[in-house]
């Protein structure tokens, strides 16, 4: 994650403009073109105006306070949200949905698709000063290994066979038939310090769900609940520190809040979980000086039939399919 802060930004948002959209906005944060009284689809990332600019503080409105800041399960897309520039996996997706190196500088994939073989960065330090290690990620697939970790964040890790370290700066995973989403599930899964399961899995879910231990460029310094949550700039970051000093989540009571905190300059950005629905964009449109961007996000939808009581009928789920208007859906 780059942060670029530009003083101009003041009085600007970002909002969302798919309501259903939160659980992917963390992924898709690329903004482009001014608009006016309109939104459009951004082809590229931001360029504000004027040269770039140290220190800072960016204030982030939002109508929903997380229930978790674990990085393994944050409960909801609004603490995914806030995790975004907190932890690290060894790759990251950027604004294009593309896979980049991140504590990772790059892998490859053997002939028989069954290991692969990552080149870890060096020189990496968490917000509590331990380095980085191939270790910290063995100590992860041991956790879930074991059983010991149930919840979200297991995807892949169940088909992986083996981790080896040849030497410090090699991780090779080999997983047990070959399996092409270990990119996007353990290579994306936010590394934490060994250290964290040192006092057993239950001690590691209840201090990471609020005060969680990464390798990004901002630490989680304060968690007031139903005020704010403030992210303050980590000074030793691998890829030099950040511009901005610090990151402020502040939790409104509604969505009147966060227009009349977009309207004065209080909140300088709105988006992902607690931005502004698809049905009131209408109303942040009428904000002088306010721009809107609407960004795709890797999210989707579904209706699932589920195969319990009458659901377990052929015909019965056969005529629910045939009712579902599925053209209007998509449109």
């Amino acid at each position: 994650m780059s942060v670029h802060y530009d003083a101009a930004l003041t009085r600007r948002a970002l909002l969302g403009a798919a309501a259903l959209a939160a659980a992917g906005a963390r992924f898709r944060r690329s903004v482009t073109a001014r608009q006016r009284r309109a939104t459009r689809t951004p082809t590229g990332p931001s360029d504000p105006p004027g040269p770039p600019q140290a220190g800072g503080t960016l204030v982030v409105g939002s109508t929903v306070e997380p229930v978790s800041l674990h990085p393994w399960d944050p409960g909801s897309a609004a603490g995914a949200d806030v995790l975004e520039g907190v932890v690290e996996g060894l790759l990251r997706y950027n604004a294009a949905g593309r896979l980049q190196p991140a504590l990772a500088e790059g892998f490859t994939i053997s002939d028989d698709d069954l290991s692969y073989t990552f080149r870890l960065r060096a020189d990496v330090r968490y917000h509590n000063g331990e380095p980085f290690a191939g270790t910290d990620l063995i100590a992860a697939w041991q956790a879930r290994l074991d059983g010991d970790w149930t919840g979200p964040a297991t995807a892949g890790w169940d088909r992986i066979a083996a981790m080896d370290l040849p030497d410090d700066r090699t991780l090779i995973v080999t997983t047990t038939e070959p399996y092409a989403p270990l990119l996007s599930t353990v290579a994306i899964s936010p590394i934490l310090p060994a250290s964290a399961f040192a006092d057993g899995v239950a001690a590691f879910r209840e201090r990471f769900a609020r005060e969680p231990i990464g390798s990004g460029p901002f630490r989680v310094a304060a968690w007031e609940p139903g005020n704010r949550i403030t992210l303050e700039r980590f000074a030793d970051y691998w890829n030099g520190p950040a511009r901005l000093e610090r990151i402020e989540h502040r939790l409104l009571p509604d969505l009147d809040a966060l227009l009349t905190g977009l309207a004065t300059g209080e909140i300088d950005l709105a988006g992902g979980a607690g931005g502004v629905p698809a049905a009131e964009v209408d109303r942040a449109l009428e904000i002088a000086g306010l721009d809107v961007w609407e960004h795709a996000t890797p999210n989707w939808q579904h209706l699932d039939l589920k195969q319990v009581g009458f659901l377990r009928e052929r015909a019965v789920r056969q005529a629910l399919d045939f009712a579902t208007p599925r053209q209007r859906i998509v449109d």
